[in-house]
């Protein structure tokens, strides 16, 4: 197998965009359906919120995720994300795109390259929502959900569960992350942050096994804590430490050095889902089994109350055989939709408005 980071962008993976709305409306929330239980509504709601404090970077020919983490404009990425601006500083800047739109041009101040995590620092003149960090980590089988930056397209959900606690004290879960989420945040169902998404395995035939793995919080939190009082005013004059290579850089067979990664022998074996994406409706399902694998924020898909794991059998009230017959629906441009779905092996119905 290969350890691979998530940067760069897969074309296999893409969400095609739709029309972005300001705010997440209730209504979302609203719409789940008795068969879902308060618990796993509650966990997208929080998701969801959290995506508020979540940006996208830019650097160099990087493109990442990071988490706001203190209201003065500090955010917590993967070093890997930035690794180009920190070796350069004087010739590579940190672009910042926050959840509304608005940019900004970020420094450098921190990183940790044995646990592949930077700080950046932006001076913003906005009022700006953060997200916490949980001081433990999750239990195994618990709800996590990811937030991140496909293709630079911010605010990508992604559901799954917690699986274990390494031993160099690592999250790894199973949540199925792209190129892109390098950086982003790993929650609870909560909201909290409970670690940093730095890498994926991918099968010997290069493909995404849904084993994901992230830094762990309290790793995180100590790092936060030690750096993130540098002033904004002095950060011309704060010199930028120089990393070696970061660990999480992706790596061919042999497998990185022991301790550093998982043992394959304790992995699951690698699943052969394809993802396919559905033009303006804002997910990406798997093209075999018709089941939602990403959500797109304050998308159609999003806002109308469809979920990750859902599965879609018929739309309008006729059954659907393939996922063509979605994408030919949707290409001719209509302005609601009623998707009949499988949540929980219960049937019902979500009304998508365009």
């Amino acid at each position: 197998m290969k350890f691979k980071s998530l940067l760069l962008f897969s074309a296999s993976s893409v969400l095609i965009h739709s029309a972005s709305v300001i705010g997440i409306p209730e209504r979302s929330i609203a719409q789940v359906t008795a068969g879902t239980s308060a618990k796993s509504a509650d966990g997208y709601r929080n998701c969801q919120q959290a995506a508020k404090a979540v940006v996208t970077l830019y650097a160099g020919a990087e493109i990442g995720t990071g988490s706001i983490v203190d209201a003065d404009g500090t955010i917590l990425t993967a070093l890997h994300v930035v690794k180009e601006a920190v070796k350069s500083p004087n010739k590579v800047k940190i672009y910042v795109k926050l959840a509304n739109g608005h940019r900004y041009i970020g420094r450098a101040i921190a990183s940790d390259t044995r646990n592949d995590l930077a700080l950046v620092q932006m001076p913003v003149e906005e009022t700006l929502s953060t997200v916490p960090l949980a001081s433990s980590s999750p239990q195994a089988g618990q709800k996590v959900c990811a937030i991140g930056s496909l293709a630079g397209r911010a605010g990508i959900l992604s559901q799954g569960t917690f699986k274990n606690l390494l031993a160099n004290g690592d999250l790894q879960s199973a949540v199925r992350l792209t190129y892109g989420n390098s950086g982003g945040p790993l929650l609870d169902a909560q909201g909290m942050l409970v670690g940093v998404n730095k890498s994926i395995w991918v099968s010997n035939r290069g493909e995404n096994t849904g084993i994901s793995y992230a830094t762990s919080a309290r790793v995180a939190q100590n790092f936060v804590n030690k750096n993130r009082r540098t002033p904004v005013t002095a950060m011309a004059k704060q010199p930028i430490t120089m990393t070696k290579q970061p660990i999480i850089t992706p790596v061919q067979a042999p497998l990185p050095a022991p301790g550093l990664v998982p043992s394959p022998a304790t992995l699951p074996q690698p699943t052969q889902e394809r993802v396919a994406s559905t033009a303006g409706l804002g997910a990406s399902f798997d093209d075999r089994t018709m089941t939602v694998q990403q959500i797109e924020r304050d998308s159609p898909a999003a806002l109308g109350g469809l979920q990750i794991g859902d599965r879609v059998i018929a739309i309008n009230g006729t059954q659907l055989n393939a996922l063509q017959q979605l994408q030919t629906f949707l290409s001719a441009q209509p302005s609601t939709a009623i998707l009949t779905i499988d949540r929980n092996q219960q049937v019902t119905n979500v009304q998508v408005n365009f």
